[in-house]
């Protein structure tokens, strides 16, 4: 994989941390089931310290790894955020 250029430093961002997922809810609400997951790694320019994440192709995994059952999603999600290697997006 090429890695990704700062575009304000022209510096070659480094890896900063593996295996991320960045979560997507139903209609942008936290309360609904999961829409999406994207998994990826995080960069980071070392000169400006910009932070990307770079997704994996076709490494999305979908609500129905959850079957609609919500005590599951909460107790996945709960472990993601207390190892710190989950982002929650609301687009």
């Amino acid at each position: 994989m090429v890695r990704p250029i700062c575009v304000d430093c022209q510096f070659e961002m480094k890896p900063h941390k593996n295996r991320v997922y960045a979560v997507r809810f139903t209609d942008g609400d936290r309360s609904k089931t999961i829409d999406v997951i994207y998994k990826g790694d995080v960069y980071i320019c070392p000169k400006c310290e910009h932070k990307i994440i770079t997704s994996i192709l076709g490494e999305t995994l979908g609500y129905e790894m959850f079957q609609n059952d919500m005590k599951k999603q909460q107790e996945w999600l709960d472990e993601r955020i207390k190892q710190k290697d989950i982002l929650v997006f609301d687009w």
